[in-house]
């Protein structure tokens, strides 16, 4: 099951980015719409632009595990005390 940012990762979604991420593609486009007007090839700029969107993915992704293992852990820690306060009784 993909998460609703992981899709909107992967349709480029300005909104799932940190707003320091956005600041950095605006600044890159904005130095490529530069270097096109001045008739040089943004290349580099786009592979910059990518790292930015894979450095993104790689965070919620991360972020999405840590979540999960919180809940894991939660539920664990919740049945442990429910087995302990069930074993008093006895």
């Amino acid at each position: 099951m993909t998460s609703k940012k992981i899709q909107a990762l992967e349709n480029q979604e300005m909104w799932v980015l940190t707003p320091s991420e956005q600041a950095r593609l605006v600044g890159l486009a904005g130095r490529a719409g530069v270097k096109i007007v001045r008739g040089k090839s943004p290349e580099r700029l786009g592979g910059r632009m990518d790292q930015v969107w894979a450095d993104a993915r790689a965070r919620i992704l991360a972020e999405e595990k840590a979540a999960e293992e919180a809940a894991k852990k939660k539920a664990e820690e919740k049945a442990k005390a429910k087995a302990a306060r069930g074993s008093m009784w006895w």
